[in-house]
């Protein structure tokens, strides 16, 4: 799946990317591309930092960078996925109800 932006434009990115990272915008537009991109590699950086699976002593390229931030997301996105130990007691107690009486799930 593709993640998709709603930002069009490069002047769009550049605002995006000041909003996301903090950065005031007083720079002229000569010095956009090249503020852009020093901002792009501080966002790598920040992501290097972040994701636990990235191997801090060796040199990974931007796309392997990627990568593991997608399996990271993925990764968290299972373990929140899975029930805590309290909802699967309550589940395990609805099962075992008798047939005859209503879970508390379909009372309202």
């Amino acid at each position: 799946m593709k993640a998709i932006s709603p930002v069009r434009s490069a002047r769009g990115r550049y605002q995006a990317l000041c909003c996301l990272s903090g950065i005031s915008r007083s720079k002229g537009p000569a010095e956009e591309p090249l503020s852009l991109l020093r901002d792009m590699n501080d966002c790598y950086s920040k992501l290097r930092e972040l994701v636990p699976s990235i191997p801090p002593n060796r040199a990974v390229s931007r796309v392997e960078i990627l990568q593991h931030v997608i399996d990271y997301i993925f990764d968290l996105q299972i373990v929140l996925d899975k029930p805590t130990g309290a909802e699967l007691q309550r589940s395990e107690l609805s099962d075992e109800l008798p047939s005859g009486h209503l879970k508390e799930s379909s009372v309202h």
